[in-house]
């Protein structure tokens, strides 16, 4: 009885076929991990402009009773330093928006901000915006009666 042994040409027809493979899977891997980076720094973006839209509204709703007209500039730069300081390079453009809702009368109600901006961008042509805003009350002082 003769053995045959197995044909070396067998796995002839497969040699450097998973360098190839490799070679055209590469750029989608690459694009996976350049999207997940993408939207991570846009989770971390909106965090930025909510820490923000927050810190502004703080002030607005503190110094809109007393100064009718300078609440807004000083809540915008509340809102601009707190971008320049947690986050300067993460979210682009960013936009400072004063919200107010007065009553009958022109008494502001409600105020607060909005933070606009785009997160940066990591992958090409895909632009992220942010908008996140913080609004409450005006803080008022009422004495006892």
């Amino acid at each position: 009885m003769t053995r045959r042994r197995p044909s070396t040409s067998r796995g002839v027809g497969q040699r450097g076929a998973s360098s190839i493979e490799l070679a055209m899977l590469t750029p989608l891997l690459l694009l996976v991990i350049g999207v997940t980076i993408q939207f991570a720094l846009l989770y971390h973006a909106r965090h930025v402009a909510l820490a923000a839209a927050q810190a502004g509204a703080r002030v607005a709703r503190a110094s809109a009773e007393d100064d009718r007209a300078g609440w807004q500039a000083l809540a915008r730069a509340k809102s601009r330093d707190y971008v320049r300081a947690i986050g300067p390079s993460l979210l682009e453009r960013p936009q400072m928006v004063p919200l107010v809702r007065a009553d009958a009368a022109g008494n502001p109600v409600e105020v607060g901000m909005e933070v606009r901006g785009t997160a940066v961008q990591v992958v090409p042509f895909l632009t992220l915006t942010v908008s996140e805003r913080s609004l409450g009350p005006v803080e008022r002082f009422v004495p006892d009666t």
